[in-house]
């Protein structure tokens, strides 16, 4: 008789390269076994990565074909990290408590608890315990992962897969050379956020540019969904009314088993003259005269304490 099983569960069995997926690793053990868990489940794949798994997970009930069972359930993400055919389990090790009943003597008449209630006492005290390791699997399931297609690829596209949009805001829009503004990028969807990079404004003769600043704010707990913000300063170098030129994002969408290009709207900033500054070299204090009645009563190679000018 089984103690239990696992299942992978994932949405789909086609993936992409570099496809990041939601799937949920569960293991179920009938109710009344006496168990431990030591491990957290394993992904028997190299075709895949998976994110670290929590150590507390999600418990229930459930009941299959009138079998009553404990749930455990460890959602994660998994990412697509070759193409080819493959096969993909998980895996659970466990120590499970397997009780022998013990020869147990007559219940005496009137017992007020019943003869089950007796039996359960008795092997509990007197039935011999043991303890016995094994490995849970789940049965495998055939996947396949499939390549980008280098068809039709943008030249913004630098690794993003999944589902996005991206929003730009430029604050302000009118200022003085030499005072700076900010490009805001925001990037928000579904997927692969490690591989999301904003475009940004190069360095030219109108703008002076900083590297952008990122920050990632997560829509859940695995981090799949969210907003990755990139700020750039840009600092204009002349007056008039300079363009922040549109910017370009790519991603694959692996729905619609296509690229997809994101662009900004251009943005013209109105300039005015800052205060030009120019370098110039301060002139050193100069040092006042020695009195000639005191420099007389000096030693050649004698100082007098204050600024000392090496020439």
């Amino acid at each position: 008789q089984s103690v239990g099983f696992l299942r992978l569960v994932t949405p789909k069995q086609e993936f992409f390269v570099a496809e990041m997926v939601p799937v949920e690793l569960k293991a179920y053990f009938r109710d009344g076994i006496e168990l431990r868990v030591d491990g957290l489940p394993k992904l028997n794949s190299d075709a895949f990565t998976m994110n670290k798994l929590g150590d507390q997970p999600v418990s229930s009930r459930q009941t299959i074909n009138g079998v009553r069972y404990a749930v455990f359930t460890w959602p994660t993400l998994i990412t697509a990290v070759k193409a080819g055919d493959y096969e993909m389990s998980v895996e659970l090790p466990t120590t499970v408590t397997v009780r022998q009943q013990a020869q147990r003597p007559r219940s005496r008449r009137g017992n007020p608890f019943g003869d089950d209630f007796f039996n359960d006492v008795f092997n509990n005290f007197f039935g011999t315990a043991t303890q016995k390791q094994m490995v849970l699997n789940s049965e495998p399931g055939g996947v396949q992962i499939l390549p980008l297609p280098t068809e039709n690829r943008p030249a913004s596209f630098t690794g993003a897969v999944g589902q996005f949009d991206l929003a730009a805001e430029t604050t302000p829009t009118q200022t003085a050379a030499g005072d700076p503004v900010t490009l805001k990028l925001t990037i928000s969807g579904a997927g692969n956020f490690d591989r999301v990079t904003a475009p940004a404004v190069e360095k030219s003769d109108a703008w002076k540019t900083d590297k952008p600043s990122v920050k990632f704010e997560p829509g859940d707990s695995a981090g799949y969904s969210g907003a990755k913000n990139f700020e750039q300063a840009l600092v204009p170098t002349k007056a008039g009314r300079l363009e922040i030129p549109a910017l370009a994002f790519s991603y694959f969408d692996p729905e619609k088993k296509q690229y997809v290009t994101r662009t900004t709207s251009p943005v013209s900033v109105e300039v005015a003259p800052g205060q030009t500054t120019t370098a110039t070299t301060v002139p050193a204090k100069p040092t006042p005269p020695i009195a000639d009645s005191a420099a007389s009563d000096l030693a050649p190679n004698q100082l007098t304490s204050g600024h000392f000018n090496a020439t």
